[in-house]
């Protein structure tokens, strides 16, 4: 809680007071009651005849009182404003790293899912592997050292090894242990990018070197027969595939003309 220094403090007081004194307080509506003696009717009767009547127009001051109030009211309550936000700390009120709305991008992410979990943390994947070891350990005990099977068995043994580590990095069921293809998009291991990009790149450089082939023979018997050299450097320089593309494309090369297409009117 912010605390004002003792002059502050003062200050905030006397304002207080003095708003209570001149917004809050109520007007009196007459003078001071006084106690309430026994009197005779006849005393009674002059004692009201004396009183003063109000003026025609007290009614309208009256009014004018009563709608004044609120207005009091609403004055104090400003000024109440004004002395606490005096007394605040603007290092608080101005505090960005506290209240400011912070981002929850994290959330989107496979990462964060709740039944996946890294591989090399889950309980169930070590244990797979450590059936796998102990298979691959009882056989070595049957077996000499140095000798061929030992040996291959030794081998399999690091490359059951090298398997476990690459796959600790990917995600895993937390239920069953079980290495996760990810297809959300994201760059992540085992992920579905990477090898898309890689099959699209491949099956566009067959596409295009087949094209080519075709394009340079125009002859059905070699589509029978295959030009072996000619095809050769056809797939050689379709690994550029893509560029020679989009120059293609940029020239108009890549669709044919109208009046190159047959049309039927049957």
């Amino acid at each position: 809680m912010p605390r004002c220094l003792p002059p502050a403090v003062a200050a905030a007081t006397i304002l207080a007071a003095f708003a209570a004194r001149a917004f809050v307080a109520l007007p009196a509506s007459g003078p001071a009651a006084r106690p309430r003696q026994l009197r005779s009717p006849a005393a009674a009767a002059a004692e009201v005849a004396a009183v003063p009547r109000p003026a025609p127009d007290a009614p309208a001051a009256a009014e004018a009182e009563e709608a004044a109030s609120p207005l009091r009211w609403l004055s104090a309550g400003l000024l109440a404003g004004v002395v606490l936000a005096a007394c605040s700390s603007p290092a608080e009120a101005l505090d960005r790293d506290s209240n400011a709305v912070r981002p929850t991008l994290d959330k989107f992410t496979i990462k964060a899912a709740k039944y996946l979990e890294l591989c090399k943390d889950n309980k169930k994947y070590a244990k797979k592997w450590k059936d796998k070891f102990f298979k691959v350990d009882a056989k070595l005990k049957k077996y000499p050292k140095d000798t061929a099977v030992y040996n291959r068995l030794l081998k399999k043994k690091a490359g059951l090894q090298r398997r476990k580590e690459a796959y600790g990095e990917r995600l895993c069921g937390k239920k069953d242990g079980t290495p996760r293809t990810i297809a959300t998009g994201e760059f992540v291991r085992g992920g579905i990018i990477p090898s898309s990009l890689a099959f699209i790149y491949t099956t566009g450089w067959i596409g295009w070197a087949g094209r080519s082939y075709l394009r340079r023979t125009l002859d059905t018997k070699k589509e029978i027969m295959i030009d072996v050299p000619l095809a050769l450097t056809c797939m050689a320089s379709g690994f550029a595939w893509p560029t020679y593309a989009w120059q293609e494309i940029v020239n108009g090369e890549m669709v044919a003309k109208d009046e190159d297409i047959h049309r039927s009117f049957f």
